[in-house]
């Protein structure tokens, strides 16, 4: 097997390489043209696609209602990025991520047509989700970082969900709260699912609804008895409860159902990293914003009811100095994971933060038994972390 072309998947992984990374700049129009290439070459997909837009808990939102899905025996594909170890994971098919010679075929299907090379590497992703959605009855479809220009957007979609809309990626969506919003927000389908968002970005959704003679059914911020239950009796992290009730009230949209019915038999939600509990004392998030800080400082009191170490590492993109502050009344000391990437934030600059803040730190060597951690900062941050220590998730 060391030489099959099918081991860790090497000739998409090669074909990948050769494509810019996911935050380089890119042509609005180019995927539209490459979209028309494709349903030329292959098909029109059949599969109700649910375009899932916004800030924080696309992920954890779009599986929740693929699990949904898959409860009422739908095929189902979930699209979702980035990943934390493999390409692979952010195919979900079915139940499971999808396996190798399966993706690996699709590639090879998509090498056989010209605009295959002219794809960015998200491009290229979204093209192997439509692939691998062939016969499926709905393709979950997680937008990038943006929505009105996200090559997801391109395809003509059953439901949008937007999920909370707040500050991130200021370099390429704008430095405003009402830019951001309206990138987001302007890849409106006719049918609308909002999550309880601020003032400003509820507006905004409002405005461009009325703009596009669309239809915004609102979520209510309350959380029900039922997903609360199911929150707690699979120990997963309470704020995720809303991006359940949003799952839920898009499921309901597709599908008259009764929520103690779907909730009873619902499989657990099983995304990597999302305020995982790897053992008693240490609890890892990919998240990286202001907003998932907030909720994370309350599951910190929650979960440990004391003051822990924070294991951290950001890109050099992201607000460092809000996310510290936001934590620093929970956080005793910050453990710096040192990584090796162009993108990520200056050692000496997440220094002067910490200094600035008031912050003790050092950098992250190993752990003790009797402290409590939470690792966080980025998917990066994630990898780094359960490739030194893969047994906490045995």
């Amino acid at each position: 097997m060391k030489n099959s072309p099918l081991n860790g998947l090497n000739g998409l992984k090669a074909f990948l390489e050769t494509k810019p990374k996911e935050y380089h700049k890119f042509d609005p129009s180019r995927f539209i043209q490459i979209y028309k290439d494709f349903k030329n070459a292959f098909f029109e997909i059949q599969a109700k696609v649910i375009h899932v837009v916004g800030t924080n808990g696309k992920g954890s939102t779009g599986r929740f209602l693929t699990l949904l899905l898959a409860d009422q025996n739908f095929k189902v594909l979930h699209f979702t990025s980035p990943h934390v170890f493999e390409f692979r994971e952010r195919f979900f098919l079915n139940g499971s991520i999808v396996g190798e010679s399966v993706l690996e075929n699709a590639h090879q299907q998509l090498q056989s047509h010209a605009f295959s090379s002219a794809c960015s590497y998200f491009e290229y992703a979204t093209l192997l989700a439509v692939m691998l959605a062939k016969d499926c009855d709905y393709l979950v479809l997680e937008a990038g970082l943006g929505g009105e220009f996200d090559s997801t957007n391109a395809l003509e979609k059953t439901l949008s969900i937007f999920t909370p809309i707040d500050y991130d990626h200021k370099e390429f969506l704008g430095d405003s709260l009402e830019s951001i919003a309206q990138t987001k927000l302007k890849a409106m389908s006719s049918l609308n699912i909002i999550a309880p968002q601020q003032e400003l970005v509820l507006n905004t959704a409002q405005k461009i609804a009325k703009e596009k003679h669309a239809k915004l059914i609102l979520v209510q911020n309350k959380i029900s008895k039922g997903v609360m239950d199911y929150i707690e009796r699979h120990h997963l992290a309470h704020f995720l409860a809303m991006n359940l009730e949003v799952a839920l009230k898009a499921f309901e949209t597709l599908m008259p159902c009764k929520e103690q019915e779907v909730l009873k038999n619902l499989k657990p939600l099983d995304l990597i990293g999302r305020c995982e509990l790897l053992s008693p004392n240490i609890l890892i998030d990919v998240g990286h914003n202001p907003h998932s800080a907030k909720a994370l400082k309350e599951e910190i009191k929650r979960i440990f009811n004391a003051k822990i170490i924070l294991i951290y590492n950001c890109y050099q993109d992201k607000d460092a100095f809000l996310v510290l502050e936001i934590l620093k009344p929970v956080v005793k000391k910050v453990l710096i994971l040192e990584l090796h990437q162009e993108r990520v934030i200056k050692l000496e600059k997440l220094k002067g933060i910490l200094e600035t803040l008031g912050l003790e730190y050092a950098l992250f060597e190993d752990l003790k038994e009797n402290e409590n951690y939470l690792v966080y900062g980025s998917f990066l941050v994630a990898n780094a972390f359960y490739k030194r220590y893969p047994k906490k998730r045995d």
